[in-house]
């Protein structure tokens, strides 16, 4: 299996739109989400979450398209032509996939969605639902030095409680990631648009590479273990933060590009038209 490691990156590199692009989702995104925390009124909350998730279906069915089209058209070219390339990974690929991928992203969001909701039931169940200690620890969140007193004053148990609750719902997402990692570029490689269709090739090419896949996955969870510790330390400094904050977005998005070029070169039939052999 080749996991095309400095080949992602170079793509990355070359495609600095596809890192820009992501960067101006989540600004909007950063400018959008207080609505959604401090709007009080029920019906208002559920129509500010709508069009939160219906914005991130439109910017993540267009990016996911964009990559693609960067990826399929990664041949080595003059810079004239490379410009052009990025101009019509915008102008074409980001709108044209909007269009035919959004039902399809959005049914993966809701499908997250859900999971996420039944782990969180399921974790109220085994380890109850102390949610006074998390709405305090939530209210104290950027708050190093309040959060710290507060813990030191849980009781034990309780503590205890919260840690495995935590963990549980972390692994519960550390599988969802696993079973899902391939949905998403088999989506998009396979021209028959199929959520179901890309959930199951997904998984056929799971098991295809299982062992080479597990440890591409580690690796990239072990990273983001390592980079949430940085983030941790970055709180003594603002440039810190800011470095920890560039990297941490810029490591999700070449992580994108990465795994959709591992998918392209080990599960697709033809490099050349991006057909998905295993659809």
């Amino acid at each position: 299996m080749n996991f095309n490691i400095k080949q992602s990156f170079e793509i990355f590199l070359k495609n600095p739109q596809v890192m820009l692009l992501f960067v101006m989702y989540l600004l909007i995104l950063a400018s959008l989400f207080p609505l959604l925390i401090y709007t009080f009124n029920t019906i208002s909350f559920y129509i500010v979450a709508f069009v939160l998730i219906l914005f991130a279906c439109a910017f993540f069915a267009g990016w996911f398209g964009m990559i693609k089209f960067v990826i399929l058209n990664n041949d080595e070219k003059s810079p004239e032509e490379e410009l052009k390339i990025r101009h019509n990974s915008f102008k074409n690929a980001f709108f044209e996939s909007v269009a035919k991928y959004i039902l399809p992203v959005l049914f993966f969001i809701l499908l997250i969605i859900g999971y996420i909701y039944g782990i969180n039931k399921l974790a109220d169940l085994f380890f109850g639902k102390p949610i006074d200690l998390l709405n305090q620890m939530t209210m104290l969140n950027g708050d190093t030095d309040a959060l710290y007193n507060f813990a030191s004053t849980i009781p034990k148990d309780a503590l205890k409680v919260i840690v495995e609750r935590n963990i549980f719902r972390y692994l519960a997402l550390l599988l969802y990631g696993l079973i899902t990692f391939y949905s998403i570029p088999s989506l998009f490689f396979n021209e028959k648009n199929n959520p179901l269709l890309a959930l199951k090739n997904g998984l056929v090419a799971l098991f295809k590479k299982p062992f080479q896949t597990l440890f591409l996955f580690l690796t990239i969870v072990l990273i983001h273990i390592l980079l949430v510790f940085f983030d941790a330390i970055s709180t003594t400094s603002q440039i810190l933060m800011f470095i920890a904050l560039v990297v941490r977005v810029s490591f999700f998005a070449y992580i994108i590009v990465l795994i959709f070029n591992v998918y392209e070169k080990n599960f697709t039939l033809n490099n050349n038209n991006g057909a998905d052999s295993i659809g």
